[in-house]
């Protein structure tokens, strides 16, 4: 924990990253812890608040879902076990870090979460918690989701808001060429 003073000594972990082993809490309040949060304090950030969010941020992404020509268990089959895996990607890799171990690359983590496993991450950013103080990270995942926002916006509005900005995009392109001939 952050700001709590420990003893222990510099090894060396499977990968020959340096690490640190035989770590124990110097405050005898937190002896026999471990690496685990004082007790009467919950291990991650997940709440009442973070529900609220992830409900919100579900709504429109099932609304689109259900335009779609598929059946909406499928489609919200697959999206909950695309999160599903992604919630076990992370732990994995929360687990790994801990063991001073391989990590999964952060390009994987957001490649699934752009795949539609995004709901799941969240869960594992604050239930872990992992992957939630990293600023960088942080930011291509809320771009993500906000990606994810946008096209199930563009799947209500059947097209319109994405269709109009391409179709301006290639008139743009077109008259670009036009001067190019001239």
């Amino acid at each position: 924990m952050v700001g709590e003073w420990m003893r222990f000594t510099a090894g060396k972990g499977p990968t020959d990253l340096t690490c640190a082993q035989n770590a124990v809490y110097l405050n005898p309040a937190l002896k026999g812890t471990g690496s685990k949060a004082v007790k009467g304090k919950k291990a991650g950030r997940f709440g009442f608040r973070s529900v609220v969010l992830l409900a919100g941020l579900l709504v429109l992404p099932t609304v689109a879902l259900s335009r779609l020509p598929f059946e909406l268990w499928m489609e919200v089959g697959g999206a909950a076990f695309l999160s599903g895996v992604a919630i076990l990607v992370n732990a994995s890799d929360k687990k790994r870090a801990r063991a001073c171990e391989w990590r999964i690359s952060e390009a994987t983590l957001h490649l699934l979460e752009l795949a539609g496993g995004w709901p799941g991450a969240f869960l594992a950013h604050r239930a872990l918690p992992h992957k939630c103080s990293k600023m960088s990270y942080q930011l291509i995942f809320w771009i993500i989701v906000a990606l994810h926002e946008l096209v199930a916006l563009d799947l209500c509005e059947i097209g319109r808001l994405l269709g109009r900005c391409w179709r301006r995009c290639r008139l743009d392109s077109w008259n670009l060429e036009d001067h190019d001939r001239s």
